[in-house]
């Protein structure tokens, strides 16, 4: 049972109505703005593949010129670049993020086996899904999110006109990514350019709870 099959007509116990019926934060994300996810060059394959389970198939024994293959849409030799990282993604696929991805090519494009041509056959959906608005249908209907928080990197922090009230940039951006995991030394940086960021940790759970706020200034 998971919340991306389809709900059973009738529920079995008030446990499994609140699985598929509550709606989740996304408090962690790293997102596309719509417009850069719809001119992106990707095919299923890639779509799959590009996200944290890259470290599960290095671990697994996949090396790294099997992986950037794989993730190479340009490449139309789907057939060679899914052999590169198949018996590694195997291995992984009860890990958390192996697991996601079987359950993506399920849910997602109707592929019950990987092989390449139940990939070239669901790339039809993919383009489907590479349109204005069926970004937000895919997390906001199919994967039960109330909204999704990412963290921009980017100081502007722009909201994303595909969906205002859903997609979130909150974290006040402009720092390097070594940075924003020492907050004793980035905190007063960021306090010179952004007035109502602390300029030390003690403050920071209270200033966390008014970014949305402060961002809508």
């Amino acid at each position: 049972m998971n919340r991306f099959e389809k709900p059973p007509r009738s529920y079995a116990s008030d446990l499994e109505r609140a699985v598929f019926e509550t709606p989740l934060a996304d408090t962690h994300e790293h997102l596309f703005y719509e417009k850069a996810w719809i001119e992106s060059k990707c095919d299923v394959l890639r779509d799959l593949l590009n996200n944290y389970v890259e470290a599960d198939l290095r671990v697994a024994g996949a090396d790294r010129q099997a992986i950037e293959r794989a993730l190479n849409a340009e490449d139309p030799d789907i057939e060679g670049r899914l052999t590169g990282i198949l018996p590694a993604l195997e291995k992984s696929r009860f890990t958390g993020y192996g697991e996601m991805v079987y359950l993506l090519a399920r849910v997602v494009y109707g592929i019950e086996e990987l092989t390449a041509d139940a990939l070239k056959n669901a790339q039809p959906i993919l383009d489907g899904l590479m349109q204005p608005g069926e970004r937000l249908r895919l997390l906001r209907d199919v994967a039960g999110l109330d909204h999704a928080q990412t963290d921009d990197f980017v100081w502007a922090c722009l909201p994303d006109s595909s969906g205002p009230d859903f997609f979130f940039m909150i974290f006040p951006g402009g720092i390097s990514a070594k940075e924003k995991f020492k907050p004793k030394r980035s905190m007063p940086k960021l306090a010179l350019r952004f007035p109502a960021y602390p300029a030390s940790i003690t403050p920071w759970k209270r200033f966390s709870r008014n970014i949305p706020a402060v961002q809508s200034r």
